[in-house]
């Protein structure tokens, strides 16, 4: 009898202490927690303009990477482009001299694969040949990406700032503006 009421009392002591506890956080500001693990990229393997095969992050170990996503949607793309070629003039004038490495990645689905050497040659003579390895056309299934990555909008550019083991510790996207770069520029002092 007496173990049943020392278990009720506890029972009680823990359910005002859980009470206070909420009482007293009501008010106030949510608490923030830290992401303690980060989540890593996940494994993408592309070919560069320049012919070169890789595979992300692998491919970037070792130093931290901007990674700019630019997704066809049924055959459009020229805003999501417009919008990366922004971010790609960011990382040139703000990333780049802290040697941080640059890609661009098209992500296009599977059905053009039979036709890539056509849209790679195309986009080949549309970007300075200097530029040609840091361009790494993606063509497969897209949806997985999507999915992991949290992609909502197939039009808008998506940006990835990855830390020296490929782990994700920015993701934008969209138009480029101050407080995006704002947050990228702080992560890489």
């Amino acid at each position: 009898m007496n173990q049943k009421i020392n278990f009720s009392q506890t029972l009680i002591k823990i359910f005002l202490l859980l009470l206070f506890v909420f009482i007293q956080n009501i008010n106030s500001e949510p608490i923030k927690v830290n992401k303690m693990i980060l989540e890593k990229f996940p494994k993408l393997e592309a070919k560069t303009l320049a012919g070169r095969k890789v595979s992300f992050p692998e491919v970037t170990k070792g130093k931290k990477s901007f990674l700019v996503l630019a997704f066809e949607d049924k055959g459009e793309y020229e805003n999501c482009q417009a919008q990366a070629d922004k971010w790609a003039r960011f990382w040139e004038t703000n990333l780049k001299k802290k040697d941080i490495v640059f890609y661009e990645v098209p992500m296009m689905s599977g059905k053009y694969s039979w036709i890539s050497f056509w849209v790679d040659s195309g986009m080949r003579s549309g970007i300075d040949k200097a530029k040609h390895d840091a361009v790494a056309c993606y063509y497969g299934d897209k949806e997985k990406y999507i999915t992991r990555l949290g992609i909502k909008n197939l039009r808008n550019a998506y940006v990835f700032l990855l830390d020296e083991e490929g782990n994700i510790l920015i993701t934008e996207d969209g138009e480029i503006n101050d407080s995006k770069t704002e947050k990228i520029l702080r992560a890489v002092q």
